[in-house]
């Protein structure tokens, strides 16, 4: 999960159209909505909150675009750093 997020991946929720940068391994950045959302819709809000819960373990979920190098050496000490003290 920790390869740099490089491919651009489609999102479609209900009727809503985006997309987001993800890498092979599962790891995305945040969704570019390309559309509002729609209105009342309890479809739309069952398969948002299921998105929202794909996106709860992305190693990029704080990102809307890729890392810079400095911030993903950053996010890869860190990921490193929980493993050792078992906190992932």
């Amino acid at each position: 999960e920790c390869d740099p997020p490089f491919n651009i991946e489609r999102v479609k929720v209900g009727n809503r159209q985006g997309w987001r940068w993800s890498n092979y391994l599962g790891g995305f950045c945040k969704v570019h909505w390309l559309d509002p959302p729609p209105g009342g819709d309890p479809n739309y809000q069952k398969e948002l909150a299921d998105l929202r819960r794909e996106e709860e373990g992305s190693f990029f979920i704080d990102f809307l675009d890729p890392p810079t190098p400095a911030e993903y050496e950053v996010l890869c000490f860190l990921k490193r750093r929980d493993e050792r003290n078992g906190s992932l």
